[in-house]
């Protein structure tokens, strides 16, 4: 699986106010060409956040990834996407012309966005989530004949187990129920545009190998 390897990417401040992006520390800075041995890093390297996640780490969540290839190797902007629920345990409920699939290999959504639904207070969705996800899934709504790229499709089961919770009401939103537009403006599209920036300098620094930059990126 090692097309599935992200590197971390490292940030240090030398000369201020340029901070360095990087994969691994140079021996000698950037920006100025003295060597880090002799002269300090005004601020230490830190590891930058990575908006990717192995979701078999991550239970009770709405999981991303494309539908071809992985984020950092494939991404684009056009590119589709595949949409999951995790359970307790993080296997990866999912739809496509396949069929349900509870993905249990933790190499199949090594590299995803991970969004978590419930937090530690919600105890009484817990004790009944996997129960009700298994339940739905199970439906003859989710064959593969009746799956359709557009109109019946991943978004759909990831949506409509959501509303067979009451999910919405539960978390207290004002629209109880999930359209698939909301369920994109509140759950795809935030997450997928900090990934797209997160990528960009991910290929900038493999290109170049190491980046520049006046402003923090956090």
């Amino acid at each position: 699986m090692s097309s599935l390897r992200e590197r971390g990417i490292l940030c240090f401040n030398h000369c201020s106010p340029v901070n360095v992006l990087c994969f691994e520390i140079p021996d000698d800075c950037p920006v100025c060409g003295v060597s880090l041995d002799s002269s300090p890093c005004l601020s230490p390297p830190f590891r930058i956040p990575s908006p990717f996640a192995n979701a078999k780490a991550i239970p009770y969540s709405v999981v991303i990834k494309p539908t071809v290839g992985t984020f950092l190797q494939d991404f684009k902007g056009n590119s589709n996407l595949h949409v999951g629920i995790t359970n307790s345990k993080g296997a990866v409920y999912n739809y496509d012309e396949g069929g349900l699939h509870k993905d249990k290999d933790k190499y199949s959504w090594q590299q995803s966005i991970s969004i978590p639904l419930l937090d530690k207070y919600d105890d009484e969705l817990m004790e009944l989530w996997d129960e009700c996800l298994e339940s739905y899934s199970s439906s003859e709504l989710w064959t593969p004949a009746r799956y359709d790229e557009t109109t019946h499709n991943c978004y759909d089961l990831a949506i409509g187990f959501l509303n067979s919770i009451s999910y919405g009401e539960f978390k207290g939103r004002s629209e109880a129920q999930l359209s698939r537009k909301s369920f994109c403006t509140e759950y795809i599209i935030p997450h997928t545009k900090k990934a797209a920036r997160y990528i960009e300098l991910y290929r900038k620094i493999e290109s170049l190998k190491f980046v520049k930059k006046e402003e923090s990126y956090c």
